[in-house]
């Protein structure tokens, strides 16, 4: 019993300076986990937001093609659009398929100065009828 030796006859109260130091690092550990996790999940919002605005900017350019019928026409066609403070860029490409009446439109967006995918729609256009 050390506190003997040193003429005390209660042990010492209080907490000493290494179970203080083991709290705070492990207060610092937790506190930066919860900030990984909260930019991670921002991060992610973010992207959700980004995704479902070039949703919104291909199911207008599927539309834009359905009712034009000049754009039905085969080959591919580079556009841009804009969705609240972003701007997208689309790139339409219509296709023959194997049956003479229809046609295959994919409309595939991108952010510009990137070359990932953000959304893309299928659609098959009736010619002919």
């Amino acid at each position: 019993m050390p506190w003997r030796r040193c003429g005390l006859r209660q042990p010492p109260s209080g907490v000493t300076l290494v179970e203080v130091l083991v709290a705070l690092v492990i207060s610092a550990l937790a506190l930066m986990a919860g900030t990984k996790l909260f930019q991670v999940t921002t991060d992610s919002l973010f992207l959700a937001q980004l995704r479902g605005l070039a949703l919104v900017c291909a199911d207008n350019e599927v539309m834009r093609v359905r009712l034009d019928p000049a754009r039905q026409e085969l080959g591919r066609v580079e556009s841009s659009c804009a969705q609240l403070d972003q701007r997208f860029l689309l790139e339409s490409q219509v296709v023959n398929t194997p049956h003479q009446n229809f046609r295959r439109l994919e409309v595939r967006v991108v952010q510009p100065g990137s070359q990932a995918v953000l959304a893309e729609r299928v659609a098959f256009l009736a010619v002919g009828f």
